[in-house]
């Protein structure tokens, strides 16, 4: 490996100026760190973790072996190996590295179910010094997400899991939905059934009060007088008093108030 294109920024302490300070002992700068298993060194080379695959930023579980590996390295000095049964670089420009804090970042995200043991010997590339180990923790490993587990039919496919999880987020709207439309017709039936329950107790209380009123207005007219000072079916017991009346129950006889 060319040491050269390793540079590590360093603050100057107490005058905070910035310098680049060329990293002669196989250790250098991450500037930043683009996903799981990609990072940019502080002279801007590229570096691709060997041995392992992690979700693209984007991809599902992306996130978080993004965020994993950035807590590992970023900013921080690390220590590049480049073992010699490695090509230098990828068919991308990126260089092939290990990256070693101290903890094999790698081997941590393989741990947790954040990426997979692949790029080696077992699929057609180089063998690397550390392929039985990762290939151990990736097995032993509970996979984040089903686009890491060999097990899963989602397994190195993220745009059709990512289409999954879309239509099953869809299809679970929808039912969202008709069951809110079903509510809704449920509550407009029971205020339809309420209205005409209420417009059949106000006809009966109408109802009630014409034959009320009729039946008062009948007593009434069976009890005024005529114009010959006689009562119909009944002579007023004082011949002819037209003061205040009381009437008994039932509205037929009275008697002076």
């Amino acid at each position: 490996m060319n040491p050269m294109l390793l540079v590590l920024p360093v603050a100057l302490a107490g005058i905070g100026i910035g310098t680049a300070v060329i990293a002669d002992s196989g250790d250098a700068y991450v500037e930043r760190v683009v996903d799981g298993d990609t990072v940019v060194l502080g002279d801007g080379s590229r570096v691709r973790l060997i041995g392992i695959d992690a979700p693209e930023a984007d991809e599902p579980c992306g996130k978080r072996a993004t965020e994993a590996l950035r807590e590992l390295v970023e900013h921080r000095v690390v220590t590049i190996g480049d073992p010699t049964s490695v090509r230098n670089s990828d068919r991308y420009g990126r260089l092939l590295r290990y990256l070693d804090t101290s903890v094999d970042p790698a081997a941590s995200l393989l741990a947790d179910g954040l990426a997979t043991a692949r790029y080696d010997s077992t699929d057609g590339y180089d063998h690397h010094p550390r392929e039985e180990e990762y290939h151990a923790l990736g097995a032993a490993a509970v996979a984040a997400c089903p686009t890491l587990d060999r097990n899963s039919r989602w397994y190195d496919k993220p745009d059709k899991y990512r289409k999954h999880l879309r239509d099953r987020r869809i299809a679970r709207l929808e039912r969202q939905r008709q069951r809110e439309e079903r509510a809704e017709r449920r509550e407009a039936r029971r205020e339809r059934r309420e209205a005409r329950r209420k417009a059949r107790l106000e006809r009966k209380r109408i109802e009630e009060t014409e034959r009320e009123q009729e039946r008062i207005e009948r007593e009434l007219e069976n009890s005024s007088p005529n114009d010959y000072g006689e009562g119909y079916g009944y002579e007023q017991p004082d011949g002819g008093y037209t003061g205040p009346r009381c009437y008994d129950p039932g509205g037929v006889t009275w008697h002076p108030c």
